[in-house]
């Protein structure tokens, strides 16, 4: 795996605004905090054999006619569903160097672009409601999605362009009809979604010019900030072929080169705002340390600025420990904030 990290320009001033004002978060608006940066994901060095992807063998979970299970790269877990059968993938996500872009089929796992975005290896998926495709970070902690790059499968391509036996080809019979298949990518917090999704067209037949008319072949960036802070996202796919069963058009498409941004360091300690002499926040290891704050009112809120706890200190040196659900929060108290990491 190819891990590049690329420094955000941030101000203390807006920090410190913040923290000391601290509000719902809002979709694409992050925190201000110099622990914020961004980390690319590329999947070249995941495979070490040619014209190869990857299927799990872990049996542990069964959910209908597959077993679920997941992979990970760096702290993103990518969902993942495969059938003992050959054994061979089923859906949610997988990582693939296959470069065909002739044949075909459910058989062929390539990219249509034939290899990755500057790079062999790519994640493909197959998204359904039987085996949706799903990122989180770590379990359900907090993440900023950036931007990534994504182009058709080869499955889906050719089904597109000549159609096969459940699908049509798109236009038509006269290349007339006003076909489309898009990629719907939803952000969730706390299970609620973040944003509007974010919408990108892998086929467009629409146009009154036959001229513009495509399946997309190229890996194209896609903007993702408009989602804001997530701790999941959700890819679905939508067709004009659909029938009675579903969608008729392969729900199949490819991602490479996920950029998103994570918050920093664990147990960091940071005052902002107006902080009295002698009062400290710190957080390690699960405990949270309070110090000259005897008889105040402190909070912790989550990153969506939900209050989870709240807690009165009846000591100068008060310590206690957080029972939390892993991910990333906020401890507010008169004497400032601190943004802490659950693990």
């Amino acid at each position: 795996m190819k891990k590049l990290y690329l420094a955000k320009p941030l101000f203390a001033a807006a920090c410190a605004a913040f923290f000391c004002s601290f509000s719902p978060l809002r979709a694409g608006i992050l925190p201000d905090s110099d622990n914020w940066h961004d980390e690319t994901y590329d999947y070249g060095e995941l495979l070490g054999e040619p014209d190869t992807f990857f299927v799990s063998s872990d049996a542990s979970s069964v959910d209908g006619y597959y077993y679920k299970a997941s992979f990970e790269v760096g702290p993103m877990a990518y969902s993942h569903y495969w059938s003992d059968f050959l054994p061979y993938f089923g859906g949610g996500f997988t990582y693939s160097n296959c470069t065909d872009v002739e044949t075909p089929g459910y058989m062929n796992m390539s990219a249509f672009a034939g290899s990755g975005y500057g790079d062999d290896t790519y994640l493909l998926a197959n998204s359904s409601s039987f085996t949706p495709a799903s990122v989180t970070q770590g379990q359900h902690a907090s993440f900023a999605p950036r931007e990534a790059y994504f182009t058709n499968a080869t499955y889906a391509a050719l089904s597109m362009l000549q159609g096969d036996a459940v699908a049509k080809k798109f236009g038509g019979a006269d290349g007339t009809d006003p076909d489309w298949f898009r990629l719907v990518i939803r952000g969730y917090l706390q299970g609620e979604p973040t944003a509007e999704p974010v919408v990108f067209y892998l086929a467009d037949y629409r146009s009154d010019n036959p001229a513009e008319d495509y399946v997309v072949k190229d890996w194209t960036r896609v903007d993702l900030t408009p989602l804001g802070v997530v701790d999941s996202l959700a890819f679905e796919l939508e067709s004009s072929d659909t029938g009675d069963w579903g969608i008729n058009t392969p729900t199949y498409f490819c991602m490479d080169h996920l950029v998103v941004g994570l918050p920093g360091a664990v147990g960091v300690e940071e005052v902002f705002g107006d902080a009295q002499p002698g009062g400290r926040i710190s957080y390690s290891g699960g405990m949270l340390r309070l110090r000259g704050m005897a008889g105040e009112s402190v909070a912790v809120y989550s990153l969506s600025g939900l209050a989870v706890e709240t807690l009165r200190p009846d000591s100068d040196d008060y310590s206690r420990t957080l029972s939390l659900a892993p991910g990333y929060y906020v401890v507010r108290t008169a004497q400032g904030s601190l943004k802490i990491c659950v693990e």
